[in-house]
Protein backbone atom coordinates (compact mmCIF):
# COMPACT_ATOMS: atom_id res chain seq x y z
CA UNK A 1 0.00 0.00 0.00
CA UNK A 2 1.14 2.96 -0.52
CA UNK A 3 0.29 7.15 -1.02
CA UNK A 4 1.25 9.89 -3.32
CA UNK A 5 0.47 13.87 -3.10
CA UNK A 6 1.34 16.06 -6.24
CA UNK A 7 0.83 19.22 -7.25
CA UNK A 8 0.76 20.55 -10.89
CA UNK A 9 0.28 23.40 -12.92
CA UNK A 10 -1.69 22.96 -16.50
CA UNK A 11 -1.04 25.46 -19.24
CA UNK A 12 -3.96 24.82 -20.98
CA UNK A 13 -6.15 22.91 -19.10
CA UNK A 14 -9.19 22.76 -21.77
CA UNK A 15 -6.80 21.61 -24.60
CA UNK A 16 -8.25 24.29 -26.54
CA UNK A 17 -6.82 26.40 -29.49
CA UNK A 18 -7.86 30.14 -28.32
CA UNK A 19 -9.03 31.54 -25.14
CA UNK A 20 -6.35 29.40 -22.98
CA UNK A 21 -6.61 29.30 -19.70
CA UNK A 22 -3.37 27.78 -17.00
CA UNK A 23 -4.19 26.63 -13.87
CA UNK A 24 -2.54 24.85 -10.82
CA UNK A 25 -3.97 21.59 -9.34
CA UNK A 26 -3.26 19.67 -6.11
CA UNK A 27 -3.75 15.59 -6.42
CA UNK A 28 -4.19 12.84 -3.60
CA UNK A 29 -3.92 9.28 -5.11
CA UNK A 30 -3.93 6.39 -2.39
CA UNK A 31 -2.96 2.90 -3.88
CA UNK A 32 -3.66 -0.35 -2.40
CA UNK A 33 -1.91 -3.40 -3.70
CA UNK A 34 -2.99 -7.34 -2.96
CA UNK A 35 -1.31 -9.92 -4.26
CA UNK A 36 0.44 -13.01 -4.39
CA UNK A 37 3.96 -13.64 -5.84
CA UNK A 38 4.96 -16.95 -4.86
CA UNK A 39 4.36 -21.06 -6.72
CA UNK A 40 2.84 -21.90 -9.58
CA UNK A 41 -0.25 -19.38 -9.56
CA UNK A 42 0.62 -16.04 -8.99
CA UNK A 43 -1.72 -12.83 -8.98
CA UNK A 44 -2.39 -9.75 -8.23
CA UNK A 45 -5.34 -6.68 -7.69
CA UNK A 46 -4.56 -2.91 -7.37
CA UNK A 47 -6.51 0.04 -6.95
CA UNK A 48 -5.63 3.26 -7.20
CA UNK A 49 -8.50 6.44 -6.83
CA UNK A 50 -7.75 9.96 -6.95
CA UNK A 51 -8.86 12.96 -6.38
CA UNK A 52 -7.62 16.34 -7.97
CA UNK A 53 -8.82 19.71 -6.85
CA UNK A 54 -8.30 22.46 -9.44
CA UNK A 55 -7.47 26.19 -7.72
CA UNK A 56 -9.11 28.70 -10.06
CA UNK A 57 -11.42 25.96 -12.19
CA UNK A 58 -13.14 24.17 -9.34
CA UNK A 59 -15.71 22.70 -12.44
CA UNK A 60 -12.36 20.56 -13.32
CA UNK A 61 -12.11 19.26 -9.76
CA UNK A 62 -13.48 15.36 -9.17
CA UNK A 63 -11.94 11.96 -9.20
CA UNK A 64 -10.52 9.30 -11.43
CA UNK A 65 -10.64 5.58 -10.76
CA UNK A 66 -8.28 3.07 -11.81
CA UNK A 67 -8.07 -0.62 -10.83
CA UNK A 68 -6.03 -3.66 -12.16
CA UNK A 69 -5.77 -7.16 -12.49
CA UNK A 70 -3.26 -9.73 -13.24
CA UNK A 71 -2.96 -13.54 -12.84
CA UNK A 72 0.10 -16.09 -14.16
CA UNK A 73 -0.48 -19.83 -14.07
CA UNK A 74 2.85 -22.06 -15.04
CA UNK A 75 1.12 -25.20 -15.98
CA UNK A 76 4.11 -27.04 -16.19
CA UNK A 77 7.48 -26.65 -17.01
CA UNK A 78 6.59 -25.73 -21.04
CA UNK A 79 3.28 -24.15 -20.43
CA UNK A 80 2.48 -20.54 -19.45
CA UNK A 81 -1.48 -18.90 -18.47
CA UNK A 82 -1.59 -15.05 -18.47
CA UNK A 83 -4.98 -13.22 -17.55
CA UNK A 84 -4.74 -9.27 -17.49
CA UNK A 85 -7.44 -6.40 -16.89
CA UNK A 86 -6.97 -2.78 -17.07
CA UNK A 87 -9.90 -0.81 -15.86
CA UNK A 88 -10.47 3.23 -15.51
CA UNK A 89 -13.11 6.00 -14.91
CA UNK A 90 -12.03 9.09 -15.85
CA UNK A 91 -13.71 12.87 -16.00
CA UNK A 92 -13.59 15.72 -17.85
CA UNK A 93 -14.68 19.29 -18.10
CA UNK A 94 -15.02 21.13 -21.46
CA UNK A 95 -15.75 24.81 -21.73
CA UNK A 96 -18.06 26.79 -23.97
CA UNK A 97 -19.29 30.52 -24.19
CA UNK A 98 -22.76 32.00 -22.69
CA UNK A 99 -24.07 34.95 -22.82
CA UNK A 100 -25.62 35.85 -19.09
CA UNK A 101 -27.40 38.68 -17.46
CA UNK A 102 -25.42 40.72 -15.05
CA UNK A 103 -28.03 42.77 -13.73
CA UNK A 104 -25.67 45.37 -13.05
CA UNK A 105 -26.80 49.19 -13.46
CA UNK A 106 -23.18 50.21 -14.43
CA UNK A 107 -22.74 47.53 -17.11
CA UNK A 108 -24.81 47.73 -20.74
CA UNK A 109 -26.41 44.85 -21.74
CA UNK A 110 -25.19 41.33 -21.16
CA UNK A 111 -21.68 39.81 -21.07
CA UNK A 112 -20.29 36.21 -22.62
CA UNK A 113 -19.24 33.94 -19.67
CA UNK A 114 -17.77 30.66 -19.53
CA UNK A 115 -20.07 27.74 -19.34
CA UNK A 116 -18.54 24.33 -18.34
CA UNK A 117 -20.09 20.44 -19.64
CA UNK A 118 -18.67 17.54 -17.61
CA UNK A 119 -18.19 14.51 -19.27
CA UNK A 120 -17.11 10.85 -18.19
CA UNK A 121 -16.17 7.89 -19.52
CA UNK A 122 -15.37 4.20 -18.98
CA UNK A 123 -11.73 2.42 -20.16
CA UNK A 124 -11.27 -1.01 -20.23
CA UNK A 125 -8.31 -3.16 -21.64
CA UNK A 126 -8.07 -6.47 -21.10
CA UNK A 127 -5.69 -9.78 -22.64
CA UNK A 128 -5.23 -13.21 -22.34
CA UNK A 129 -2.10 -15.32 -23.32
CA UNK A 130 -0.89 -18.51 -23.62
CA UNK A 131 2.46 -19.54 -24.34
CA UNK A 132 4.06 -23.13 -24.77
CA UNK A 133 7.42 -24.20 -25.53
CA UNK A 134 7.42 -27.14 -28.07
CA UNK A 135 10.96 -27.51 -27.61
CA UNK A 136 14.39 -25.41 -26.05
CA UNK A 137 14.55 -23.53 -29.19
CA UNK A 138 11.08 -23.29 -30.74
CA UNK A 139 7.93 -21.74 -29.16
CA UNK A 140 4.14 -20.34 -29.99
CA UNK A 141 2.14 -17.75 -28.19
CA UNK A 142 -1.44 -17.57 -28.75
CA UNK A 143 -2.91 -13.93 -27.76
CA UNK A 144 -6.75 -12.30 -26.91
CA UNK A 145 -7.39 -9.01 -26.42
CA UNK A 146 -10.17 -6.68 -25.77
CA UNK A 147 -10.51 -2.66 -25.93
CA UNK A 148 -13.43 -0.86 -24.85
CA UNK A 149 -14.29 3.23 -24.88
CA UNK A 150 -17.47 3.86 -23.23
CA UNK A 151 -18.76 7.89 -22.96
CA UNK A 152 -21.72 8.35 -20.71
CA UNK A 153 -22.88 11.21 -23.12
CA UNK A 154 -25.19 8.73 -25.68
CA UNK A 155 -23.49 11.54 -29.09
CA UNK A 156 -20.02 10.69 -28.09
CA UNK A 157 -19.07 7.59 -30.64
CA UNK A 158 -17.83 4.75 -28.07
CA UNK A 159 -15.09 2.54 -29.57
CA UNK A 160 -14.74 -1.51 -28.85
CA UNK A 161 -11.72 -3.88 -30.41
CA UNK A 162 -11.25 -7.72 -29.83
CA UNK A 163 -7.89 -9.10 -31.05
CA UNK A 164 -6.59 -12.52 -31.56
CA UNK A 165 -3.11 -13.28 -32.53
CA UNK A 166 -0.94 -16.89 -33.24
CA UNK A 167 3.00 -16.59 -33.19
CA UNK A 168 5.54 -19.07 -33.66
CA UNK A 169 9.42 -18.08 -32.80
CA UNK A 170 12.18 -20.41 -33.38
CA UNK A 171 16.50 -19.57 -31.98
CA UNK A 172 18.29 -20.29 -35.30
CA UNK A 173 21.45 -19.10 -33.78
CA UNK A 174 23.21 -17.99 -30.42
CA UNK A 175 21.75 -14.22 -31.30
CA UNK A 176 19.22 -14.82 -33.70
CA UNK A 177 15.54 -15.74 -32.99
CA UNK A 178 13.18 -15.85 -36.35
CA UNK A 179 9.13 -17.01 -36.69
CA UNK A 180 6.24 -15.19 -37.84
CA UNK A 181 2.02 -15.31 -37.21
CA UNK A 182 -1.02 -14.04 -38.10
CA UNK A 183 -3.32 -11.33 -36.47
CA UNK A 184 -7.08 -10.40 -36.43
CA UNK A 185 -8.66 -7.26 -35.49
CA UNK A 186 -12.59 -5.95 -35.19
CA UNK A 187 -13.15 -2.58 -34.57
CA UNK A 188 -16.38 -1.02 -34.36
CA UNK A 189 -17.13 2.29 -33.84
CA UNK A 190 -21.09 3.97 -32.48
CA UNK A 191 -22.27 6.65 -35.00
CA UNK A 192 -23.17 10.28 -34.12
CA UNK A 193 -25.47 13.37 -35.11
CA UNK A 194 -23.58 13.48 -38.56
CA UNK A 195 -22.14 9.99 -39.02
CA UNK A 196 -23.35 6.32 -38.75
CA UNK A 197 -21.47 4.09 -37.38
CA UNK A 198 -18.47 1.60 -38.19
CA UNK A 199 -17.41 -1.58 -37.95
CA UNK A 200 -13.94 -2.85 -39.38
CA UNK A 201 -11.86 -6.27 -39.43
CA UNK A 202 -7.92 -6.30 -40.18
CA UNK A 203 -5.84 -9.42 -40.82
CA UNK A 204 -2.36 -9.15 -40.79
CA UNK A 205 0.07 -11.78 -41.78
CA UNK A 206 3.71 -10.76 -40.29
CA UNK A 207 7.45 -11.94 -40.39
CA UNK A 208 9.66 -11.74 -37.06
CA UNK A 209 13.12 -11.37 -36.46
CA UNK A 210 15.15 -10.50 -33.29
CA UNK A 211 18.95 -10.15 -33.59
CA UNK A 212 21.60 -9.63 -30.80
CA UNK A 213 24.54 -8.03 -31.70
CA UNK A 214 25.97 -7.71 -28.74
CA UNK A 215 25.17 -8.36 -25.23
CA UNK A 216 23.88 -4.03 -24.79
CA UNK A 217 22.54 -3.75 -28.62
CA UNK A 218 19.37 -5.45 -29.98
CA UNK A 219 17.10 -5.29 -32.85
CA UNK A 220 13.61 -6.52 -33.14
CA UNK A 221 11.30 -6.59 -35.79
CA UNK A 222 7.91 -7.71 -36.58
CA UNK A 223 6.27 -6.92 -40.30
CA UNK A 224 4.05 -7.74 -42.44
CA UNK A 225 0.91 -7.44 -44.32
CA UNK A 226 -2.64 -6.19 -43.61
CA UNK A 227 -5.85 -6.37 -45.18
CA UNK A 228 -8.31 -3.92 -44.52
CA UNK A 229 -12.09 -4.78 -44.80
CA UNK A 230 -14.49 -1.79 -43.46
CA UNK A 231 -18.13 -2.16 -43.72
CA UNK A 232 -20.32 -1.69 -46.95
CA UNK A 233 -21.81 1.34 -47.82
CA UNK A 234 -24.69 2.63 -45.73
CA UNK A 235 -27.07 5.45 -46.30
CA UNK A 236 -25.60 8.87 -44.64
CA UNK A 237 -27.27 10.46 -41.83
CA UNK A 238 -30.65 12.00 -43.31
CA UNK A 239 -31.51 14.56 -41.11
CA UNK A 240 -28.82 16.56 -38.89
CA UNK A 241 -31.21 18.57 -35.88
CA UNK A 242 -30.66 21.70 -34.01
CA UNK A 243 -27.78 22.81 -36.21
CA UNK A 244 -26.69 26.00 -35.82
CA UNK A 245 -28.35 28.14 -38.93
CA UNK A 246 -24.87 30.54 -38.80
CA UNK A 247 -21.84 28.48 -38.34
CA UNK A 248 -18.93 30.07 -36.54
CA UNK A 249 -15.33 28.78 -36.36
CA UNK A 250 -13.02 29.57 -32.93
CA UNK A 251 -10.29 31.69 -33.90
CA UNK A 252 -7.39 33.42 -31.36
CA UNK A 253 -9.63 36.95 -31.44
CA UNK A 254 -12.90 34.83 -30.93
CA UNK A 255 -15.92 33.14 -32.65
CA UNK A 256 -16.04 34.15 -36.29
CA UNK A 257 -18.77 33.50 -38.66
CA UNK A 258 -17.22 32.06 -42.31
CA UNK A 259 -17.08 33.63 -45.36
CA UNK A 260 -19.52 31.30 -47.42
CA UNK A 261 -17.56 31.84 -50.89
CA UNK A 262 -14.41 30.69 -49.23
CA UNK A 263 -15.41 26.93 -48.84
CA UNK A 264 -14.50 24.30 -51.24
CA UNK A 265 -17.47 22.79 -53.85
CA UNK A 266 -18.64 19.11 -53.96
CA UNK A 267 -21.29 18.76 -56.89
CA UNK A 268 -21.76 22.50 -56.80
CA UNK A 269 -22.55 22.86 -53.44
CA UNK A 270 -20.24 24.97 -50.83
CA UNK A 271 -19.17 22.37 -48.09
CA UNK A 272 -18.31 23.31 -44.64
CA UNK A 273 -14.94 22.41 -43.68
CA UNK A 274 -11.41 24.03 -41.97
CA UNK A 275 -10.09 24.95 -45.40
CA UNK A 276 -13.35 27.72 -45.38
CA UNK A 277 -12.27 31.54 -44.09
CA UNK A 278 -13.55 33.01 -41.66
CA UNK A 279 -14.73 37.06 -41.39
CA UNK A 280 -12.24 39.04 -39.45
CA UNK A 281 -14.69 41.12 -37.58
CA UNK A 282 -15.69 41.12 -33.98
CA UNK A 283 -18.88 39.98 -32.95
CA UNK A 284 -20.30 41.86 -29.58
CA UNK A 285 -21.66 39.56 -27.00
CA UNK A 286 -25.28 40.10 -27.67
CA UNK A 287 -24.59 39.72 -31.56
CA UNK A 288 -23.04 36.28 -30.73
CA UNK A 289 -25.76 35.52 -28.70
CA UNK A 290 -28.11 36.43 -31.53
CA UNK A 291 -26.63 34.55 -34.12
CA UNK A 292 -26.33 31.46 -32.05
CA UNK A 293 -29.83 31.22 -30.96
CA UNK A 294 -30.52 30.60 -34.55
CA UNK A 295 -31.08 27.15 -35.52
CA UNK A 296 -32.56 25.15 -37.75
CA UNK A 297 -32.70 20.97 -39.11
CA UNK A 298 -30.63 20.05 -41.28
CA UNK A 299 -32.12 17.54 -44.26
CA UNK A 300 -30.05 15.23 -47.20
CA UNK A 301 -29.97 15.67 -50.40
CA UNK A 302 -27.58 15.17 -53.19
CA UNK A 303 -25.90 11.75 -55.05
CA UNK A 304 -24.23 9.31 -52.31
CA UNK A 305 -20.61 8.40 -53.26
CA UNK A 306 -19.31 4.73 -53.56
CA UNK A 307 -16.39 5.33 -51.71
CA UNK A 308 -14.01 2.13 -50.95
CA UNK A 309 -14.07 0.04 -48.02
CA UNK A 310 -11.26 -2.04 -48.26
CA UNK A 311 -7.67 -1.19 -48.24
CA UNK A 312 -4.17 -3.10 -48.42
CA UNK A 313 -1.33 -1.46 -46.28
CA UNK A 314 1.24 -2.58 -43.73
CA UNK A 315 2.00 -3.34 -40.02
CA UNK A 316 5.25 -3.09 -38.26
CA UNK A 317 6.51 -2.87 -35.03
CA UNK A 318 10.37 -2.27 -35.02
CA UNK A 319 12.77 -1.46 -31.87
CA UNK A 320 16.39 -1.32 -31.60
CA UNK A 321 17.98 -1.24 -27.78
CA UNK A 322 21.00 -0.37 -26.35
CA UNK A 323 22.03 -0.77 -23.18
CA UNK A 324 25.34 1.33 -20.99
CA UNK A 325 26.71 0.98 -17.28
CA UNK A 326 24.42 3.88 -16.30
CA UNK A 327 22.16 4.31 -19.10
CA UNK A 328 19.59 2.60 -21.52
CA UNK A 329 17.98 3.83 -24.18
CA UNK A 330 15.28 2.80 -27.31
CA UNK A 331 14.15 4.31 -30.55
CA UNK A 332 11.28 2.55 -32.21
CA UNK A 333 8.58 2.39 -34.92
CA UNK A 334 5.29 1.12 -34.92
CA UNK A 335 2.32 1.58 -37.30
CA UNK A 336 -0.67 -0.43 -36.12
CA UNK A 337 -4.58 -0.17 -35.19
CA UNK A 338 -5.82 2.55 -33.11
CA UNK A 339 -8.60 2.78 -30.88
CA UNK A 340 -8.22 6.45 -29.91
CA UNK A 341 -8.77 9.85 -32.46
CA UNK A 342 -11.43 12.23 -33.53
CA UNK A 343 -12.02 11.15 -36.99
CA UNK A 344 -14.78 8.97 -36.30
CA UNK A 345 -14.12 5.97 -38.01
CA UNK A 346 -11.40 3.14 -37.97
CA UNK A 347 -7.67 4.42 -37.77
CA UNK A 348 -4.44 3.17 -38.45
CA UNK A 349 -1.45 4.83 -36.02
CA UNK A 350 2.05 5.43 -36.65
CA UNK A 351 3.92 6.03 -33.77
CA UNK A 352 7.77 6.90 -33.87
CA UNK A 353 9.29 6.99 -30.53
CA UNK A 354 12.42 7.46 -28.31
CA UNK A 355 13.09 6.56 -24.86
CA UNK A 356 16.32 7.45 -22.94
CA UNK A 357 17.07 6.47 -18.77
CA UNK A 358 19.93 7.54 -16.49
CA UNK A 359 20.00 5.59 -13.04
CA UNK A 360 23.63 7.74 -11.99
CA UNK A 361 22.61 5.81 -8.27
CA UNK A 362 20.63 3.60 -6.74
CA UNK A 363 18.57 6.75 -5.37
CA UNK A 364 18.47 8.59 -8.63
CA UNK A 365 16.02 7.91 -11.76
CA UNK A 366 15.66 9.65 -14.84
CA UNK A 367 13.82 9.36 -18.09
CA UNK A 368 13.48 11.52 -21.27
CA UNK A 369 10.06 10.30 -23.67
CA UNK A 370 9.27 11.27 -26.98
CA UNK A 371 7.50 10.67 -29.58
CA UNK A 372 5.33 11.28 -32.97
CA UNK A 373 1.71 10.01 -34.11
CA UNK A 374 0.11 10.42 -36.80
CA UNK A 375 -3.62 8.63 -37.16
CA UNK A 376 -4.80 8.71 -40.65
CA UNK A 377 -8.02 6.47 -41.65
CA UNK A 378 -8.05 3.01 -42.54
CA UNK A 379 -10.25 3.17 -45.54
CA UNK A 380 -12.28 5.55 -47.64
CA UNK A 381 -15.25 6.56 -45.95
CA UNK A 382 -18.66 8.28 -46.95
CA UNK A 383 -19.34 10.73 -44.42
CA UNK A 384 -22.41 13.65 -43.82
CA UNK A 385 -21.17 16.97 -43.94
CA UNK A 386 -23.10 20.51 -44.28
CA UNK A 387 -23.79 22.35 -47.16
CA UNK A 388 -23.78 26.35 -46.73
CA UNK A 389 -24.87 28.90 -48.99
CA UNK A 390 -24.01 32.63 -48.88
CA UNK A 391 -26.45 34.98 -47.36
CA UNK A 392 -26.72 39.03 -46.33
CA UNK A 393 -26.84 39.71 -42.99
CA UNK A 394 -25.21 43.48 -43.09
CA UNK A 395 -28.87 44.76 -42.18
CA UNK A 396 -28.95 41.45 -39.75
CA UNK A 397 -28.30 41.55 -35.93
CA UNK A 398 -26.67 44.99 -36.23
CA UNK A 399 -23.79 43.32 -37.88
CA UNK A 400 -22.72 46.17 -40.92
CA UNK A 401 -21.14 45.55 -44.17
CA UNK A 402 -18.66 43.02 -43.71
CA UNK A 403 -21.46 40.50 -43.16
CA UNK A 404 -22.73 40.18 -46.69
CA UNK A 405 -21.25 37.44 -47.46
CA UNK A 406 -22.12 34.63 -44.59
CA UNK A 407 -22.34 30.78 -44.74
CA UNK A 408 -26.08 29.79 -43.98
CA UNK A 409 -26.31 25.92 -43.18
CA UNK A 410 -28.96 24.80 -46.11
CA UNK A 411 -28.44 20.95 -46.28
CA UNK A 412 -26.33 17.40 -45.55
CA UNK A 413 -24.30 16.04 -48.28
CA UNK A 414 -22.28 13.25 -48.64
CA UNK A 415 -18.49 13.28 -49.23
CA UNK A 416 -16.22 10.98 -49.60
CA UNK A 417 -13.47 10.79 -46.75
CA UNK A 418 -9.64 10.28 -48.14
CA UNK A 419 -7.59 8.06 -46.35
CA UNK A 420 -4.85 11.42 -46.10
CA UNK A 421 -6.86 13.19 -43.51
CA UNK A 422 -5.57 12.66 -40.10
CA UNK A 423 -4.40 14.05 -36.85
CA UNK A 424 -0.85 14.87 -35.91
CA UNK A 425 0.23 14.79 -32.19
CA UNK A 426 3.85 15.72 -31.19
CA UNK A 427 4.48 14.52 -26.74
CA UNK A 428 7.62 15.25 -24.81
CA UNK A 429 8.26 13.92 -21.13
CA UNK A 430 11.01 14.09 -18.47
CA UNK A 431 10.97 12.26 -15.77
CA UNK A 432 13.02 12.72 -12.10
CA UNK A 433 13.12 10.76 -8.93
CA UNK A 434 15.03 10.67 -6.12
CA UNK A 435 14.38 8.10 -3.25
CA UNK A 436 15.04 9.50 0.20
CA UNK A 437 14.63 6.30 2.38
CA UNK A 438 13.36 2.99 1.64
CA UNK A 439 9.50 4.23 1.63
CA UNK A 440 9.88 7.66 0.79
CA UNK A 441 10.43 9.09 -2.76
CA UNK A 442 10.39 12.03 -4.38
CA UNK A 443 9.53 13.47 -7.72
CA UNK A 444 9.27 15.78 -10.71
CA UNK A 445 7.87 15.46 -14.13
CA UNK A 446 7.44 17.41 -17.22
CA UNK A 447 5.21 16.72 -20.19
CA UNK A 448 4.29 18.80 -23.24
CA UNK A 449 2.34 17.79 -26.40
CA UNK A 450 0.95 19.22 -29.46
CA UNK A 451 -1.95 17.96 -31.53
CA UNK A 452 -3.15 19.19 -35.10
CA UNK A 453 -5.46 18.33 -38.19
CA UNK A 454 -4.36 17.59 -41.06
CA UNK A 455 -5.16 19.77 -44.06
CA UNK A 456 -8.05 17.29 -45.66
CA UNK A 457 -10.14 17.36 -42.48
CA UNK A 458 -13.82 18.64 -42.30
CA UNK A 459 -12.68 19.85 -38.66
CA UNK A 460 -9.73 22.20 -37.34
CA UNK A 461 -7.46 21.42 -34.88
CA UNK A 462 -4.39 23.26 -33.25
CA UNK A 463 -3.19 24.07 -29.58
CA UNK A 464 0.13 22.59 -27.22
CA UNK A 465 -0.13 22.14 -23.67
CA UNK A 466 2.50 22.11 -20.95
CA UNK A 467 1.91 20.13 -17.75
CA UNK A 468 4.31 19.79 -14.75
CA UNK A 469 3.88 17.36 -11.56
CA UNK A 470 5.90 17.33 -8.42
CA UNK A 471 4.94 15.14 -5.62
CA UNK A 472 6.15 12.78 -2.73
CA UNK A 473 5.32 9.49 -3.05
CA UNK A 474 4.96 6.98 0.26
CA UNK A 475 4.88 2.74 0.54
CA UNK A 476 4.01 1.56 3.68
CA UNK A 477 5.08 -1.73 4.66
CA UNK A 478 3.51 -4.84 3.39
CA UNK A 479 1.13 -6.79 5.16
CA UNK A 480 1.53 -10.31 5.62
CA UNK A 481 -1.66 -12.40 5.55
Amino acid sequence: MGVRGLSAYDSNVFATEVDQEDDVSFRIEPDALLEDQEGKLQWGLRYRPSYEQFVDFDEKSGWTHLANGDLSWQVDSKTRVELFDRLGRFRSVGRFNELVTTGEADLVGDVTEFGFRSEENTRNTAGASLTHSLTSTQMLTFDLGHNLLDYDREERADRDTVSATGRYAQVVSRRDEVGGGVSYQHSSIDGSSLRRGQATDFYNLFGTWRHQFDDTLELSLALGPTWVDGDERDDPVTVATDQFLFPMFATEGGNRLVRATSCPTEDGALILTGECDVIDQDLTPTQENDVREERTDVAFEGPVPSGSNTSVTYFANMTLSKRWEQWSGSISYRRQQSDSSDLGSSTVADVLGGVLEWRPSPRWASGLRLSLVRQAQATQGVQSVLAVRSVDLSERFGLGPAFADVAESVALRAVEVDQDIDIWTVWASLDVRYRVTERTTIFGNAIYWKEWSGAGASFGRDYDRFRFHLGVEYRFDPIHL
